[in-house]
C-alpha cells in the first residue's frame, strides 16, 4: 500500500537543499542513516528513493529561478547586477560579456608597474571551456605584484558559437576597458584558432599574439599519430619540442644542433 512521505520529512529535506551545501546522493543516505526509523515506517519518516530527493532539487530550483525565460533571466542579472555584466547580445548570436570593475581597475593598475624580475605582464585566452550549449571563453592575466605570479581572471566572453566577429567585439570592450595595451605592447597567450588571433591583432596591433605550448603539443601529438608514430617516438619528440620552445633566444632556437629534430619540430610551430 502506497503511503506519502511525512510533510516535515520533505521540509527536512528541502531545507538540506536550499542551504546549498549538500547534494542530492548526500541528503538521502543523510536521511536513511537515522537509526530510529523503524521498518515499516521507512520512505514515510525518511525519503523513499534519491529520485524523490532530486525531484525536489528541481522543485527548489524552480521556484528560485527569475523565470523560465533564460534570456530574460540573464537581462534581468544584468540589470540587478549592475557593471559585473557589460553587454548582451540576443540576435543573430546570443552572447554576454561578463567583467568585475574591481578586477578591471586592478589590470589598469598593473600596466603601469614596472617589475625588477623578467616576467612580463601578459594576458590568456582560451575558448575551449564549453557549458552546456555554450561557450565560456575567459581572459586571464598574470599577476605581477605577487611573488607566486598567479593567474587570475578579469572577464569573460559567453557565446553560443566561435565567430570572429563575437571575439572582435568582445576585445573590443577589452580595448576600451584598457586603452594601455597598445602602449605597452602586452602580449596576448592563446591558441591557433584563426578568428580568434584575426580578432586580437584588429584590435590590438601593437601587441604580439603568441600560441599557448598546450596547444602546439597537442598538435605536435595529433599530427605524429597521423603519421604513425609510436608512443616512445612520440614522448621523445614531446620532450625535444619542449626543450626548442625553452630557448632563451632565437639564434639559440635555430643552432640547436639537433639538426633533423629541428626540422622535423618547426614544422608543427
Amino acid at each position: 500500500e502506497y503511503t506519502r512521505t511525512a510533510p516535515s520529512v520533505l521540509r527536512k529535506i528541502e531545507q538540506d537543499i536550499r542551504s546549498g551545501e549538500k547534494t542530492a546522493m548526500d541528503v538521502y543516505r543523510e536521511s536513511i542513516s537515522n537509526g530510529s526509523v523503524s521498518g515499516e515506517h521507512q520512505g514515510v519518516l525518511n525519503a523513499r528513493n534519491v529520485k524523490q530527493v532530486e525531484n525536489l532539487v528541481r522543485k527548489v530550483n524552480e521556484e528560485e529561478r527569475l523565470s523560465k525565460d533564460d534570456i530574460y533571466n540573464l537581462l534581468l542579472l544584468a540589470y540587478h547586477m549592475d557593471g559585473f555584466i557589460h553587454e548582451v547580445t540576443v540576435f543573430p548570436d546570443l552572447s554576454s560579456i561578463i567583467a568585475l570593475p574591481e578586477m578591471i581597475s586592478i589590470v589598469n593598475q598593473l600596466l603601469d608597474v614596472n617589475t625588477e624580475d623578467d616576467v612580463p605582464f601578459v594576458f590568456f585566452y582560451d575558448t575551449t571551456f564549453k557549458c552546456g550549449d555554450f561557450f565560456v571563453s575567459p581572459l586571464v592575466f598574470r599577476n605581477i605584484i605577487f611573488e607566486d605570479r598567479p593567474i587570475m581572471p578579469v572577464a569573460f566572453l559567453i557565446h553560443s558559437r566561435k565567430k570572429e566577429k563575437t571575439h572582435a567585439r568582445f576585445f573590443e570592450f577589452v580595448a576600451s576597458s584598457f586603452p594601455k595595451i597598445n602602449k605597452t605592447s602586452v602580449p596576448f597567450v592563446t591558441d591557433r584558432e584563426i578568428g580568434l588571433v584575426n580578432a586580437i591583432r584588429k584590435n590590438f596591433p601593437s601587441c604580439d599574439v603568441l600560441m599557448c605550448w598546450n596547444h602546439l603539443i597537442k598538435d605536435l601529438k595529433f599530427n605524429l599519430q597521423q603519421m604513425g608514430a609510436d608512443q616512445s617516438n612520440t614522448a621523445l619528440y614531446v620532450s625535444h619540442l619542449k626543450d626548442l620552445l625553452r630557448s632563451d633566444s632565437e639564434a639559440e632556437y635555430m643552432t640547436d644542433g639537433r639538426g633533423r629534430l629541428t626540422i622535423c619540430c618547426r614544422q608543427f610551430l
